[in-house]
């Protein structure tokens, strides 16, 4: 009887691991990425920890140079090939990105994980076709021949939304407006059905109208797909509009996690709330002056003791000065890391 028992719990156990690991698809821990230059450390990426659930979308806020592009480019280990070093763990479906041989890390890019940039533009090359680029993809990851490849370059433009597929699949980059081909880096980065997809702030040079198109694109394709996407921004509108759970990041730090709801009606950190009140309001009085977060970022080549936003925070106390905080929980999936939760 006690042996049923026991192998019973032990079968309940496994059980209950397997249900959270099938629900969890990345998990980052402690990552660090450093650069070295002369005798200088640079700590892009100081101890970053998260978690992308399957089907979701987690956002990373924060402003320029707080280290998110550095931390999606980790994952990748697309970094410059100069003085850098990346410790920790990527997890993707329990295997560690950061273990693996390059040759291993090319077959996941563009298959398992795929990326979209910043700027279209830059990413696509001029000489050839759009067409032929998603082809190229296409076929280097999925084996198919030209004339499957092209039918399915087709499908993708039609599923992107770019009207008259055949023909745009004809032009150049340079012939498409910036809303056009961004659509066309996202139908590159959807075409090998990849698990994860990380967006590097893909509206930041687009108008507001087509920055909305494309916000309700990726939303429509992931839901569609069942795609999990890391999102990156600068811009809290957007992560309101797209995103399901959101990290703040600062200075190579990760200093609130939160539910989307959470973060704009519960707001913890210093940070985050400064980052909401520096959004203009259309009830606030003529003339009034936009509120700004004073001070600049931290140089992450200088060393800085206690809290990285001590220097900046309205709140600080003498502790946050001497000591880095913990994480502090608030409520149930919503951590910050400030001496004032402790």
């Amino acid at each position: 009887m006690f042996l049923t028992l026991i192998k019973k719990f032990v079968s309940e156990i496994r059980e209950k691991k397997l249900r959270i690991g099938s629900s969890n698809l990345l998990s980052v821990n402690n990552l660090k990425t450093y650069f070295f230059y002369y005798n200088k450390i640079i700590k892009a990426v100081d101890g970053i920890d998260f978690n992308i659930n399957r089907n979701e979308i987690l956002g990373i806020l924060g402003e320029s140079g707080a280290g998110k592009s550095v931390c999606a480019l980790s994952i990748l280990r697309l970094l410059p090939s100069f003085n850098y070093q990346i410790t920790g763990e990527v997890l993707l479906n329990h295997v560690n990105l950061l273990k693996l041989k390059e040759y291993e890390m090319q077959r996941i890019r563009g298959s398992q994980i795929s990326m979209i940039f910043q700027e279209p533009g830059i990413s696509l090359n001029p000489l050839m076709t759009v067409g032929k680029q998603i082809a190229e993809t296409i076929q280097l990851h999925q084996g198919l021949n030209y004339r499957d490849s092209w039918t399915k370059v087709i499908e993708l433009l039609k599923m992107v939304k770019i009207s008259d597929p055949v023909k745009s699949a004809k032009k150049y980059a340079y012939e498409m407006s910036g809303g056009m081909k961004q659509r066309v880096m996202i139908a590159m980065a959807l075409s090998s059905n990849p698990s994860l997809l990380i967006a590097d702030e893909p509206t930041t040079a687009l108008d507001v109208t087509t920055q909305r198109q494309i916000l309700i694109l990726i939303r429509e394709l992931q839901k569609k797909l069942g795609t999990s996407v890391l999102f990156i921004t600068h811009n809290l509108g957007v992560i309101a509009e797209i995103a399901d759970r959101v990290m703040v990041m600062y200075a190579g730090r990760a200093l609130e996690y939160a539910e989307i709801g959470d973060l704009f009606n519960n707001t913890g950190h210093p940070y985050t709330l400064s980052l909401l009140k520096c959004i203009p309001r259309i009830d606030t009085p003529k003339g009034t002056r936009l509120k700004v977060i004073p001070g600049n970022l931290p140089n992450p080549a200088i060393p800085i003791t206690g809290c990285s936003f001590h220097p900046r925070c309205e709140y600080a106390i003498d502790l946050c000065k001497k000591q880095e905080p913990d994480l502090f929980e608030i409520n149930k999936n919503h951590l910050v890391r400030c001496w004032l939760f402790h």
